[in-house]
């Protein structure tokens, strides 16, 4: 921090195997770094969406979900039977958060909830980050990432999402739409501090 005006950190981290949930690895970890001069601290490996929070006046997004994912599965029916029987007797519906081929999902063989994404925003100068937020997205089959717009349930969707990743675990972030810039040409929406 000493050697620069701002600091980013990034971690690949978190339980991918159920939704919004946080580990207190991830919380302690990311407020230590707030705690020891960081300015943003951005988190990733989840595959869905988590949430985002003002710790001490200063930014973290926990998990950004996918905004690239092409790993596409090309499994035989004995292949994907081994799988099957690895993971659960019962399938996918017992551990439905697990990596396995989804029909008509090719290059996102994962839980429908990582169709959801977002492409962060910060707004910083030498005195740190001011603004954050983000422009909600929807990744399609063909392995595409397209903006949504305000107002559309795809958008709904998201928003409320990300709301319910802040509330179940009790983040200090709230998601709006007051005073958010277009980006790229995009609606966008503002995480502020929620006290």
């Amino acid at each position: 921090r000493e050697r620069a005006d701002l600091v980013v950190v990034s971690f690949h981290w978190g339980d991918m195997s159920r939704p919004y949930h946080l580990s207190d690895h991830e919380t302690r970890t990311a407020r230590y770094c707030i705690d020891a001069g960081a300015s943003l601290v951005v988190g990733h490996q989840h595959h869905a969406l988590r949430g985002v929070e003002w710790y001490r006046d200063r930014p973290i997004f926990y998990g950004l979900g996918h905004f690239v994912f092409d790993l596409e599965l090309k499994w035989s029916e004995e292949q994907l039977r081994q799988l099957l029987a690895e993971i659960d007797p019962t399938g996918l519906s017992q551990t439905p958060y697990t990596t396995a081929p989804r029909p008509g999902w090719p290059r996102l063989p994962m839980h429908e909830d990582t169709r959801m994404t977002l492409m962060a925003w910060a707004l910083a100068g030498k005195d740190g980050v001011r603004d954050i937020g983000f422009v909600p997205c929807r990744l399609t089959p063909d392995g595409m990432v397209h903006p949504v717009g305000a107002g559309t349930p795809e958008w709904e969707e998201i928003v409320a999402y990300v709301a319910k990743c802040n509330q179940s675990q009790r983040l200090a972030g709230h998601v709006t739409s007051d005073d958010a810039p277009r980006i790229g040409g995009c609606d966008s929406l503002r995480v502020t501090p929620s006290r």
